[in-house]
């Protein structure tokens, strides 16, 4: 396993299952938001919604000691970063959020950890937004691995199909993306498709499109 302790930033529709989920596995997680209030509610086991199991899998992983909350960044192997990348009013990708989550990780980056973006962005963001941020920010992106592995879950049958379903993964190098589906295949029981970061960003393009023609 290429992880041990994973750091899942953002604890939104995505963010949060994931962090469960890796959790379950076995891996040790800190679940990060800003968001003060989602992290009580959180820390307390409540769960927004009523999503089929969610709430069950958050208390099993919460006594086991493998899932904690909180607003303050953490080292750890691997980060996870589940962001909104919302559409403003000219239909552009608004990467704010996840430039700030860049700024969070960027201090406690260390040689070796893997980087996974998993928000819907446009193609190339990975290559040039992710790795140029982190860069300017005075991380050595040689020394790291960053790949990206976008979602393909619904709401009412977001835990199985977290679990069940096909995944693609690219990395910025053969050896991201050989690192990301290791971390992956913990919990996914689909196939995983390794790829570069640009292809894997452009199919979940393509799967959004789908979904709302």
């Amino acid at each position: 396993m290429p992880a041990g302790r994973i750091v899942v930033v953002g604890l939104g529709r995505i963010g949060l299952p994931t962090a469960a989920c890796f959790a379950e596995a076995g891996f040790q997680v800190l679940g990060f938001d800003v968001d003060e209030e989602r992290v009580r509610q959180l820390q307390a086991g409540k769960v927004e919604g009523k999503e089929p199991g969610l709430a069950q899998l958050l208390s099993d992983v919460l006594s086991s000691g493998n899932l904690r909350f909180s607003t303050a960044i953490e080292p750890a192997d691997a980060f996870i970063l589940c962001l909104p990348t919302p559409l403003d009013d000219l239909n552009r990708c608004d990467l704010s959020f996840l430039e700030k989550g860049l700024e969070s990780i960027s201090l406690v980056l260390r040689p070796g950890n893997i980087v996974v973006l998993e928000s819907t962005v446009p193609v190339h963001t990975t290559r040039d937004f992710v790795a140029t941020k982190l860069h300017s920010l005075g991380v050595d992106t040689d020394s790291i691995f960053i790949a990206y592995a976008p979602e393909r879950i619904i709401s009412g049958k977001m835990l199985e199909e977290i679990r069940s379903n096909d995944r693609v993964i690219g990395g910025l190098s053969p050896e991201a993306a050989e690192k990301a589906k290791q971390l992956y295949s913990s919990f996914v029981r689909g196939e995983i498709f390794v790829t570069d970061s640009s292809t894997a960003e452009l199919v979940k393009l393509i799967e959004e499109f789908k979904c709302i023609n």
